[in-house]
């Protein structure tokens, strides 16, 4: 009976770390498609859009995004944002998820989200970065930023 109760917990336990496994090996595979295409965009579009100028970040966003967002509306979030001051420094881009999916429309469409520790004058920030891809042409489609000068 033990005996049982032993190989059936082994079992398990070999097809849990399986499960794992297969799920790092399968976003290690992700990542690696995009690491020549998606990361030297976030590497130019994080500096272009921590200008904080409305009229630069407008052409790095996707079509979509901006068709939510009035351009008034647009350029009082840049605003906001550039209380944190010029970009000092960033890290590298840190590959965290990949959707692909269908739209309501139909369409499909795949979105790769990097994260990115960057320096500003006013101290450090996370970046979230949403990235459309489109036939590898990309656009941002979600930007984030997170630091404690905005909370002021």
């Amino acid at each position: 009976m033990k005996k049982k109760i032993l190989i059936m917990v082994c079992g398990l336990t070999c097809l849990g770390l399986s499960i794992v496994f297969g799920f790092k090996y399968y976003s290690d595979q992700k990542e690696a498609q995009y690491i020549t295409t998606a990361v030297p965009y976030v590497k130019q579009a994080i500096p272009a859009l921590s200008k904080w100028d409305p009229v630069i970040a407008q052409e790095y966003m996707s079509e979509k995004f901006m068709q939510k967002t009035s351009k008034e509306k647009f350029a009082n979030i840049i605003n906001a944002l550039s209380r944190i001051g010029a970009l000092q420094e960033m890290d590298e881009p840190i590959f965290e998820e990949i959707y692909s999916g269908d739209t309501p429309e139909g369409k499909k469409q795949t979105i790769i989200s990097y994260s990115i520790k960057a320096r500003y004058e006013t101290g450090d920030a996370k970046i979230t970065l949403g990235l459309l891809d489109k036939a590898g042409e990309f656009s941002v489609y979600r930007f984030n930023v997170e630091s404690a000068a905005l909370a002021r």
